[in-house]
């Protein structure tokens, strides 16, 4: 069954740069042997991220959102190697309700100018909107996720992308929350290939992302060390999207070329590695020129919201398949805002029951959870992944 539509919008990318071509992806951007292909106005490169997964009504949930963290954590007691045990915290490790200190909180936005290669922030409204890195290595920026307790706003790069055949240098990077003190953390080219989107558990002290050519999914320490494949194989095409639900030990995926997203365990089954883990599951199998990217999850409903760059669509589902039924014929599928050009980050406020969400040419959009009050909020050079996190008030 198609997804049932609730709500149209016609939101059309004022910024059509010549730079963007740039962003279009090399020599890699065809599908793989065996893929089902790019849809009509699906490039190879210039994804993104953020998070998906929502509920549709207003409630303040737990939110597993682009990077937002309970603490800044370590890298003690940790989703690691196959057989591993970790302990669960209580609250989500990316929900935005926790400030180190307790006190009144503020939200703010964090966003990549992927053409600009920049760092932004504004107030949710879009007032106030900063650049709080420019340059300082940034190439290609797609994913980004925010320890506020620790500090640091992380994200990812994808790098060179018009180079064909296509030279792996993605890397990861990470600054103070006032662009500052900017590291890099893993080096171009020197672990991962084109870094997608990124999220956090601080409370882990881990970092998680997709690598698109790469076809993995990837975990670090907060400093880039350890860095470990946990997914690969399993006929994945190109990895985007990934979001995790801590408490629930599970990770989320999208590949946007076999048009699915995919789940499994943060701690790998025993004796087993990331191609050949038996815990994969398929929640979504679309087809025609779905093009699935960015995820965020909403974990108190059970909700995961998505961007659809060849769709143009944000859409929901249940983290958990109608019983009886598979990803190809699930059908709790709704589309929530339709007529966007090239969606890609997502992020929830589920406190004020809003989610924000990127297109490629640079629009900054806010709307309701169920798709309702669509409204552009910011412009930027370009935009991919998209953070809503809550800071202290000042």
């Amino acid at each position: 069954m198609p997804p049932r539509t609730i709500v149209a919008s016609s939101l059309v990318a004022s910024l059509v740069a010549v730079a963007l071509a740039a962003c279009s992806g090399g020599g890699s951007g065809s599908p793989r042997a065996g893929s089902n292909g790019a849809s009509s106005g699906e490039s190879a490169g210039a994804g993104a991220d953020a998070g998906a997964g929502a509920s549709a009504g207003a409630g303040a949930g737990a939110s597993a959102s682009a990077g937002t963290a309970a603490g800044s954590g370590g890298t003690s007691s940790s989703p690691g190697a196959s057989g591993s045990t970790s302990p669960v915290p209580t609250t989500d490790a990316g929900a935005s309700s926790s400030v180190e200190g307790g006190g009144p909180t503020v939200g703010q936005l964090y966003w990549l100018a992927i053409v600009g290669n920049q760092v932004m922030t504004s107030t949710p409204s879009g007032s106030n909107a900063r650049a709080l890195v420019s340059g300082q290595g940034i190439s290609a920026p797609d994913g980004i996720a925010v320890d506020v307790a620790g500090g640091k706003v992380y994200w990812t790069n994808m790098g060179t992308l018009t180079d064909s055949p296509h030279t792996p240098n993605g890397s990861l990077q990470r600054a103070n929350l006032d662009g500052s003190q900017v590291e890099v953390l893993l080096q171009p080219g020197a672990t991962t290939n084109t870094p997608k989107q990124l999220q956090l558990d601080a409370a882990h002290g881990k970092i998680y992302w997709s690598d698109r050519e790469g076809a993995k999914a990837w975990r670090a320490n907060l400093d880039g060390s350890q860095a470990e494949v946990i997914l690969s194989g399993h006929s994945i095409q190109q990895l985007v999207g990934i979001a995790l639900d801590v408490p629930g030990g599970k990770f989320y995926v999208t590949d946007r070329y076999a048009k699915t997203i995919l789940r499994a365990a943060l701690v790998m089954p025993s004796g087993q590695d990331a191609s050949s883990r038996t815990d994969v599951e398929t929640l979504l199998a679309a087809t025609g020129s779905a093009v699935p990217v960015d995820l965020d999850l909403d974990l108190q409903k059970r909700a995961m919201y998505w961007t659809d760059r060849g769709t143009g669509m944000i859409h929901r589902a249940a983290m958990d398949l109608p019983s009886g039924q598979t990803g190809a014929n699930r059908t709790d599928v709704v589309t929530l805002v339709s007529g966007l050009s090239t969606p890609i980050g997502i992020s929830l406020d589920l406190a004020d029951g809003v989610m924000f969400f990127t297109q490629l040419g640079g629009i900054i959009s806010q709307a309701n959870l169920d798709g309702t009050r669509v409204k552009t909020i910011g412009m930027s050079s370009g935009a991919s992944g998209i953070a809503h996190v809550l800071v202290p008030a000042h």
